[in-house]
């Protein structure tokens, strides 16, 4: 169970990555609200406490939506064999965030 739980945070991180990131950019220029979420919240959130505080609640909101996502597919895939509904999994995580390699982590890079 544990790669289907990996593959429910990535869709949880699908649906608060793109709310967060226009949250975020909702007031500034097109071209800002176009940037990475980590760059958003590194130009938004200079101190350290307050961006590791931001990115726990986002990971909180990832983990929020995940779980909400599980018992869904508990019931939706029940019938379905275990390597189908990972293919499945796997295919609508990379074609949601527009990829074929592994999932965009919401991490930010610790400024120097």
């Amino acid at each position: 169970m544990i790669g289907i739980e990996t593959a429910l945070i990535q869709l949880g991180r699908l649906v608060v990555r793109p709310a967060v990131t226009r949250w975020l950019g909702e007031r500034r220029k097109r071209a800002e609200r176009e940037l990475p979420l980590a760059e958003l919240i590194n130009r938004r959130v200079t101190d350290e406490f307050a961006r590791r505080k931001v990115e726990r609640e986002i990971e909180t909101m990832v983990d929020a939506v995940a779980e909400r996502l599980q018992p869904l597919l508990a019931t939706r895939f029940a019938g379905v064999p275990d390597h189908e509904r990972d293919a499945a999994l796997a295919k609508a995580t990379r074609r949601s965030e527009g990829t074929t390699g592994p999932p965009i982590q919401t991490r930010t890079p610790r400024r120097a």
